[in-house]
Order: structure tokens, then C-alpha cells, then sequence
């Protein structure tokens, strides 16, 4: 009772460190359980998982740390926000319904806007990165090549589980249900607000050579919570982005695909990615316009 009075005062600094305090708490938890428990379903040492990552893992070490990787988003990402709106007592999830049609502009969305984000990444690389940053950057790329090596439907499903379902509900939950929205609340500025956390959003990756790109795809999940007001909105949009490349790797449609998906940014043409942004925009005008009339029927 006492703590949902000291969070319910309007000072967004107590509001962020209370939130950091908790995530702190609930990442050292599941980090402390997932190394107890990973002996019991691995033969695997957790001092072995270095973070360098060569390409002689075997299936058991990806296996291993996609089980690492499972508990890191429940710890960092997934219970946080929940625990936070239990002791703030405020609502994460909106109880308006989506329509179908503004689910099918959402997925066309994320679909079309692959060439344009793709050609970002080519222009990524234009700008000079420290070396010492680039040794994230190859872990990180070898990591989610080793995960996107499939080799079963338990596997698709692990995966689909592991890097698209958990990333997309517990990062929208984190940047746009609770930073974006604080934050917007606070400086009464939404577009520099939903900037600064796609911003973030980009830069806590720690995959600098695709800063960018993530920007981009941060800033359009931050429009459309923003004139939704609905936090699922987002979250689809994040798991489409995400399970596309899950799917599109699994051997029985990648053996049918003659490119990297890694990679996509060498495929894409200048004039691919202003078509796909042009697309793109039109979708989102037609977006907003649903949502503004789903709004006027509640």
C-alpha cells in the first residue's frame, strides 16, 4: 500500500529507478536459477558458455544457450513490467479489441517494410564504429546464426518461442508500455519521446552495425502504440518481424531461398527500398485512419 502511494506520485525519476530496481532484482533471480538449473537439463558447464562465440558449437551448447537466453528475457524483460503494474497498480494491457483489419495493416506493415529497413542496414555501414564495439556485433551475429540453425519442428518451436513470442511481449512491454508512455507523459512531447526510446530501444541491442535499422523498426512499433493506445498492436508487429526470420530459416523454406536472410541488405536495391517505404507509408496513413474510426465507435 505504501509503495503504491510512493510510485503514484507524478515524479517520473522514482517511477524509473523503482522500475530499474526491480528489473535488477528479477534479472539476478532468473540468472541465479536458470545456472542452477541448467546442469539438470544440459551437460553442459555454465562457465563453458563464453561469450565468444566461434563455429564449432554443438547442438547442445545452442540448445543450452537458448535456455540462458529464455530466462535473461523472463528476468530483464516479461516479469518486470508485470511486477511493476502489481505494485503501481496500473494497467499494461488495453481492453480494447482489435479488428481484424487493423491486424491484416499491421502484418502487411512489418511485411513491406523489410527492403527499406534492410537498405538502412547498407547505409549502417557507412558510418565508422570502434572496433571495440564490432566484437559485440560478431558475437551477437554469430549467436543468432547458431539459433537459426534448425533442425527439427521442436526446434522452429523452441525458436519461435526463444527469439520471436518472449522478445516481442516482454520489449514492447518494457519500451512502449512503460518507458514510451512515461515518458511521453512527462515531457508532453510524443514524437520526441517515441524517438528517444526507439533510440534506446536500438542502442540496448548492442548490435551497432544495426542501429539504424533498429531505430527505424523502433520508432514505427512506437507510432503505432501511440495512436492505438494499444499495447498489442506493437507486440504483433514485433513478433512478425522476429517469427519471419525464424520461419524463413527453417530448412524446409530456407532450402528454397538462394539468399542470406542475415544478409538481405546486399539484395536490396535503392529504388526496392523506396517503393517498400512508400508502400509503407500508405499502409500506416490507412492504419491510423482505422484506428481513428474503431476509436469513435467505443
Amino acid at each position: 500500500m505504501i509503495l503504491k502511494k510512493f510510485l503514484s506520485n507524478n515524479i517520473l525519476s522514482r517511477q524509473i529507478i523503482t522500475y530499474l530496481f526491480i528489473t535488477l532484482v528479477s534479472f539476478i533471480v532468473c540468472t541465479v536459477l536458470s545456472i542452477f538449473l541448467l546442469p539438470f537439463f544440459f551437460d553442459v558447464e555454465y562457465s563453458s558458455l563464453s561469450i565468444i562465440v566461434d563455429h564449432d558449437y554443438n547442438q547442445s551448447v545452442i540448445n543450452a544457450l537458448k535456455f540462458i537466453q529464455l530466462f535473461s528475457c523472463l528476468g530483464l524483460f516479461i516479469l518486470p513490467p508485470f511486477f511493476y503494474a502489481y505494485l503501481s497498480a496500473e494497467n499494461i494491457f488495453s481492453n480494447h479489441k482489435i479488428s481484424r483489419q487493423v491486424i491484416i495493416l499491421v502484418v502487411a506493415i512489418m511485411i513491406l517494410i523489410n527492403p527499406f529497413v534492410s537498405f538502412t542496414f547498407f547505409l549502417n555501414q557507412s558510418i565508422d564504429i570502434p572496433k571495440w564495439l564490432m566484437f559485440y556485433d560478431q558475437n551477437i551475429y554469430a549467436i543468432t546464426k547458431a539459433f537459426l540453425v534448425m533442425n527439427s519442428s521442436v526446434d522452429l518451436i523452441v525458436n519461435l518461442l526463444v527469439l520471436a513470442i518472449l522478445p516481442a511481449l516482454g520489449e514492447e512491454l518494457v519500451f512502449r508500455g512503460f518507458l514510451q508512455k512515461k515518458i511521453i507523459s512527462f515531457s508532453k512531447k510524443p514524437y520526441l519521446s517515441i524517438f528517444f526510446t526507439a533510440l534506446l530501444f536500438s542502442v540496448v541491442h548492442m548490435q551497432f552495425e544495426g542501429v539504424l535499422p533498429r531505430f527505424i523498426l523502433g520508432s514505427v512499433l512506437g507510432l503505432m502504440f501511440y495512436f492505438s493506445s494499444n499495447i498489442w498492436i506493437p507486440i504483433i508487429a514485433h513478433f512478425i518481424n522476429n517469427a519471419l526470420i525464424v520461419i524463413l530459416s527453417y530448412p524446409a523454406l530456407n532450402n528454397k531461398i538462394s539468399f542470406d536472410l542475415l544478409n538481405l541488405e546486399k539484395f536490396v536495391r535503392w529504388d526496392q527500398a523506396a517503393l517498400s517505404l512508400i508502400a509503407v507509408t500508405v499502409l500506416f496513413y490507412l492504419f491510423i485512419k482505422k484506428i481513428d474510426l474503431e476509436k469513435k465507435d467505443i
